[in-house]
């Protein structure tokens, strides 16, 4: 069968990535893979869609959502270089929106338009992971995590570690990455009836930007916006 997407690099790991088997000869390689990358969609819709009169970074939060599932649809569809990184990418900058924001309003990058500083940043990130391989581009996104969680908790404090439905999505988050990991090293491919750990690591990501966002925008602002009018 025709390869359609062989005109293009492949990531380091193709044909052999992770328990999902590729697809000979498809427009689609993990079927799979992209059906569990609905949820991102899904959830920032709803989460949109709960708020009557969403905030302006509530709106930007859950696009960015929504450009995470687009983006791993893409590279679970063709497993090529540019389109993991562009996965990546749309992972580690959710993940790093709040530090980015951040530095905007504290910075003299208030300036200039949001319009040329969110896909200024996008493309940065895009054109340092590209040249990585798979792997890399993980650990990379292990240390934005890493640092951005670290600002986010200097500026929010170590209380917000208490509450309920952030403690759930650290967990989530916490097991979709460990699921994650053991389908990378394939530990339990050739058992019947378990679902693949990539896709689990699809589904809880999701569930935990639920539980993440629901806490910060219905919960934390609110808390927020109550405490000011006093």
């Amino acid at each position: 069968m025709i390869d359609y997407w062989s005109i293009f690099a492949r990531t380091d790991c193709f044909p052999n990535c992770g328990c999902e088997r590729m697809m000979d000869g498809c427009w689609i390689c993990q079927p799979v893979s992209i059906a569990s990358s609905l949820p991102y969609l899904i959830v920032a819709a709803l989460l949109l869609l709960r708020n009557k009169k969403p905030s302006k970074k509530l709106v930007l939060w859950s696009s960015f959502l929504g450009i995470v599932g687009i983006s791993s649809m893409f590279a679970h569809s063709t497993y090529i270089r540019a389109a993991m990184a562009m996965d990546y990418t749309s992972i580690i900058f959710l993940q790093t929106f709040f530090f980015f924001t951040r530095l905007i309003e504290r910075s003299p990058l208030q300036r200039i338009s949001p319009y040329i500083l969110f896909p200024g940043y996008y493309l940065f990130l895009y054109v340092l992971l590209v040249p990585l391989d798979v792997w890399s581009q993980f650990y990379v996104a292990l240390i934005f995590f890493s640092v951005a969680l670290v600002d986010f908790l200097y500026h929010k404090g170590l209380s917000i570690l208490w509450e309920r439905n952030l403690i759930i999505s650290f967990f989530l988050l916490g097991i979709s990455v460990i699921f994650m990991l053991i389908d990378r090293y394939q530990t339990f491919c050739a058992m019947k009836y378990v679902p693949y750990g990539h896709a689990i690591w699809h589904l809880g990501s999701a569930l935990s930007a639920w539980y993440f966002g629901w806490w910060y925008f219905y919960e934390h602002e609110v808390k927020l916006e109550e405490a000011a009018k006093k």
